[in-house]
């Protein structure tokens, strides 16, 4: 996997300090939104061409006392299952004057809350399912608020600033950074918070990935870590050249991106380093992620846009190897043979698969298998909705969307859907999702000590849930044998593994 940086200094786009970008759906494409310190909102298409102004944001608010104000931070309404369209819509907008803003795509104001802190509002978040938003501001205070932007509760104070806040994988916490320390604070009051030293130097980003429940902060001792979500360490990085300034989660987890001064780095979610790429940026502000995980956009201090694409990405099944080379190629490579195959794909690659003698990718609207044993023959499916996750069994695959999880042959036949009221299918990877010739099972994102198991070619629930005592992290299914001898392996938290019958 490597890291591809787009930067044209050529386009015109900020004449000031770029504070935050971040990506929204039009129709088909994504685009990505860029604030700046010099009043203005930009969209960006994919590719990186400037797609003109959305707006301009300078209008007073009560708190700056008739002068501009200058955004801080910014974040769309996430794309969270249910809630259509237009779910990603709204833009939160935090500003140095103290208030925050709700503002649409066309650049509208919808609706602001002045003196929302004392002091610049550091950053501000929305939860996983948009019912909610956190803000942190330089006032030390960590508050709650409604959807409408409405107060909810403070469930933080300190003396000193706050300068990143983000929520736990279950919206029931959240994580900030003040100081040289991290904390976890449940929102419910009665619950302990978790408190721990994170860095040498005053922790000025932090990020919790919903996919790996992996913690991330960067900070500026120049070292970016990883942490559990118990505030245990799990990896820390060398020192940077200069100041880690920002940090961000891929949405699949299988990657982070980190920024300092005209550098981004990728990095794997143990923490090793895929690729370092640099630009003339000044300091990164922020790193968003498109929703398919393979690009992403950065706001530079110097007014700068720059775009990364992670490319390169390999998979390695018996004697073959497969890379994507770019964004619609595919090379299969057999090791045996000391051959190779050249795919090509129409629309841009989001995600491929290797494994039981078959290649699965996915583009945004569609579907392809290839058998390992004939590669110029490919079946193809149209996708309602972009798979954000393929998991292969012997017989059979299922792909994960935004709605729901789908089970097809490998002649692309659609046998089953599985939907599930409050399934967060946004949730699962290859950890907590997986598929054997006759079944599905999860890990229940709402509740991890619950494992559930369908029907792969009715979409039905089979039996009662398996509850286990604590917290499962990884499951998998055994893949011989008929129905009966199905059987369950799960490891959970505390890394103790056990085995039960699929059926009982």
């Amino acid at each position: 996997m490597r890291l591809k940086l787009l930067h044209n200094p050529s386009v015109h786009g900020h004449t000031a300090y770029c504070a935050g970008v971040g990506w929204t759906k039009t129709g088909q494409q994504h685009e990505l939104y860029s604030v700046s310190d010099d009043q203005s909102i930009l969209k960006w298409n994919a590719d990186g061409s400037l797609n003109g102004k959305v707006c301009d944001y300078s209008g007073s608010s009560e708190s700056a006392k008739g002068g501009n104000t200058f955004c801080t931070s910014m974040q769309f309404l996430p794309a969270a299952s249910g809630r259509g369209a237009a779910a990603d819509s709204y833009l939160a907008l935090a500003c140095a004057d103290g208030s925050f803003r709700l503002l649409n795509k066309s650049g509208k104001e919808e609706k602001r809350v002045d003196n929302a802190h004392t002091g610049a509002v550091i950053c501000i978040r929305w939860n996983h399912d948009g019912s909610a938003i956190a803000t942190a501001g330089e006032d030390g205070l960590v508050k709650i608020w409604s959807r409408s932007a409405m107060p909810r509760s403070t469930i933080a104070q300190h003396s000193r600033s706050v300068y990143a806040v983000c929520w736990s994988p279950d919206s029931e916490a959240v994580v900030y950074a003040y100081e040289k320390r991290l904390v976890i604070k449940p929102l419910q009051p009665r619950q302990r918070a978790i408190e721990w030293h994170a860095h040498e130097g005053v922790a000025l980003q932090v990020d919790w990935s919903p996919v790996n429940n992996l913690i991330v902060s960067a900070g500026e001792d120049r070292q970016y870590k990883i942490w559990d979500s118990y505030g245990r360490p799990v990896f820390s990085g060398p020192p940077l050249e200069t100041v880690a300034t920002c940090i961000s989660w891929a949405p699949n987890g299988r990657c982070f991106a980190v920024g300092c001064h005209n550098t981004v780095k990728l990095c794997d979610r143990t923490g090793w380093t895929y690729g370092r790429e640099t630009a003339e940026t000044g300091s990164i502000t922020q790193v968003a992620w498109s929703p398919d995980g393979t690009r992403f956009g950065a706001s530079g201090g110097n007014g700068s846009v720059v775009f990364g694409f992670v490319s390169e990405r390999s998979m390695l099944w018996q004697h073959l190897d497969a890379t994507l080379e770019d964004s619609g190629t595919i090379v299969v490579r057999d090791l045996n043979r000391q051959a190779s195959e050249t795919l090509h794909f129409r629309d841009r690659v989001m995600d491929f698969s290797l494994g039981f003698g078959a290649l699965v990718a996915t583009t945004s609207t569609q579907l392809h298998i290839y058998n390992s044993s004939n590669w110029s023959a490919c079946h193809t499916e149209d996708l309602k909705e972009p798979a954000t996750l393929i998991a292969q069994a012997p017989s059979l695959l299922a792909l994960v969307d935004s709605t729901a999880i789908s089970v097809y042959s490998y002649e692309g036949r659609l046998l089953s859907t599985i939907r599930v009221p409050g399934l967060r299918t946004e949730f699962l990877n290859h950890s907590t999702l997986a598929v054997a010739k006759d079944a599905v099972c999860i890990v229940d994102a709402q509740n991890p000590r619950v494992i559930r198991l369908f029907d792969a070619h009715t979409g039905k629930a089979m039996g009662s849930p398996v509850e286990h005592k604590v917290e499962v992290e990884v499951v998998a299914l055994n893949h011989h044998g008929g129905g009966g001898d199905r059987k369950i392996a799960l490891m959970d938290k505390n890394k103790d593994v056990f085995i039960s019958l699929a059926h009982k």
